[in-house]
């Protein structure tokens, strides 16, 4: 299986190159941004995405407003906002910190252990209110995520980005949840503290924006 790459026509004449995260699909992003064209890249495989978004370039031709990550999905959009010419700014959507490798090597195995216990609680971290559940399952698409793939991306939730993009001076602004269970808000606050990274908290949502009340609190933020 490769990189999954949707291609979704927009209204607005920007295109804005996604990046998903773990579990996630093109729905959540057309609730972002409907009205600009999404290129959508699904990283079965994160080694490879940002080779792939530059083939993908290379074809394209076409100028990118921004790159938006989202949760495992940040740490790559870094790196294609990086190699990028022009570089293009980068929106994290509850970005994870570089995490401890101990700490990754931790959650890898509790997830080989029982895959199930962890997805429950991935499950309820995404859902900041109740308002938001009846739309969880549609964001959760079939695309053909794995156990597998979920501990290949662990590994790069290990790198510390901060420093890249205070040396590489990429433009930014991250988005974080004030209740989310997976990167919690302190631990982000403090890495961008310590950076002098732009980060904007929402309040009363939970790791994703993935129903009514959610977005209509991130939406302007992306904007």
């Amino acid at each position: 299986m490769k990189n999954r790459i949707d291609i979704l026509p927009g209204i607005s004449g920007k295109t804005v190159v996604c990046v998903a995260g773990w579990a996630t699909g093109p729905a959540l992003f057309d609730r972002l941004f409907p009205d600009d064209r999404r290129v959508v890249i699904t990283p079965f495989f994160p080694a490879t995405v940002v080779q792939d978004l530059q083939g993908w370039m290379g074809q394209d031709g076409g100028e990118i407003a921004r790159v938006v990550g989202v949760s495992m999905g940040v740490p790559l959009a870094i790196q294609f906002a990086q190699s990028a010419t022009p570089m293009v700014p980068v929106i994290g959507i509850g970005a994870n910190p570089g995490l401890d490798p101990a700490m990754m090597d931790g959650i890898a195995t509790m997830v080989r252990r029982s895959a199930d216990a962890y997805l429950s609680q991935f499950w309820r971290s995404c859902v900041g209110v109740p308002e938001d559940g009846q739309w969880i399952a549609e964001s959760f698409l079939d695309v053909g995520w794995s156990v597998e793939h979920l501990i290949i991306g662990l590994e790069f939730l290990k790198w510390s980005w901060g420093e890249t993009l205070l040396s590489e001076r990429i433009p930014h602004l991250f988005i974080h949840g004030s209740t989310d269970g997976i990167s919690q808000v302190g631990m982000i606050s403090e890495f961008a503290e310590t950076y002098g990274l732009n980060l904007h908290v929402v309040d009363g949502v939970g790791h994703l924006p993935l129903g009514p009340y959610s977005v209509e609190r991130w939406i302007d933020c992306v904007q």
